[in-house]
């Protein structure tokens, strides 16, 4: 009698040691449980600043590298292919692509493209992806206030740099070198290089001042603001650093 419940208390220890294994296993991290929202390779949502390599790969090769590159021509006095040169247009193309000035005569972008672009250039237009910084531990104080979104959709919040490639990329490539430019050079005015604007200059200040160019369309408030202040300026082709 005692052998037998001796055999009956070790047999039910072992069925309740095998039950809390088995549903302390899951809760324990092995398995499948689908929890990868913290691997550092996930680069999904806003916790990684895109590099350059990201908005190259996935906005300018595809959108703007066939005119604005030494094999297209650097339509416009415009070269997208290298970092330094993105970076110094950041303003311009983020303004360019909320308007949907360009990509010239092609499908505009995306809103998460545009949201690409502009996250980028509020962070200062990094060559290489950076991390979200980790929330501050006890004592280490607030974490710094983020800098305010620039609305892609909203142009006015834009602060376009007043050189030749932004007047270039924002004014004059969308609205003017569609007749001005070789082969047709209506009005013998040729306006693709900056040597060349700056020759016709007055005569272009003067068609914008009086809204006489250009002829099928109309200047937005702010491109006409962003040429003749850039005229205003001495028209620099390059802007202060």
């Amino acid at each position: 009698m005692r052998l037998t419940n001796l055999t009956l208390v070790l047999c039910l220890a072992m069925g309740l040691g095998c039950q809390y294994k088995y549903e302390k296993t899951p809760a324990g991290g092995g398995g499948d449980s689908g929890d990868v929202a913290g691997d550092g390779n996930n680069n999904s949502g806003s916790s990684v600043t895109p590099g350059f390599a990201d908005v190259r790969s996935q906005i300018l090769a595809p959108k703007c590298l066939e005119c604005h590159s030494s094999a297209g021509g650097n339509r416009g006095g415009i070269n997208l292919e290298t970092y330094a040169n993105a970076k110094r247009m950041g303003n311009a193309l983020v303004s360019s692509v909320a308007n949907d000035f360009m990509p010239l005569n092609r499908t505009p972008l995306t809103a998460a493209e545009k949201r690409l672009l502009t996250q980028w250039v509020q962070a200062g237009a990094p060559e290489n992806p950076i991390a979200a910084s980790p929330a501050p531990g006890p004592g280490q104080g607030p974490a710094p206030a983020p800098a305010p979104d620039l609305d892609p959709s909203n142009p006015e919040e834009m602060d376009p740099s007043l050189d030749w490639a932004t007047v270039s990329g924002l004014v004059i490539e969308p609205s003017c070198v569609g007749c001005h430019s070789n082969p047709s050079n209506k009005g013998g005015v040729n306006l693709e290089t900056y040597r060349n604007t700056l020759r016709d200059l007055e005569d272009v200040k003067e068609a914008v001042e009086k809204d006489e160019m250009p002829l099928r369309s109309s200047l937005t408030a702010q491109q006409k603001k962003l040429i003749l202040d850039w005229i205003a300026a001495g028209a620099p082709e390059f802007s202060n650093p």
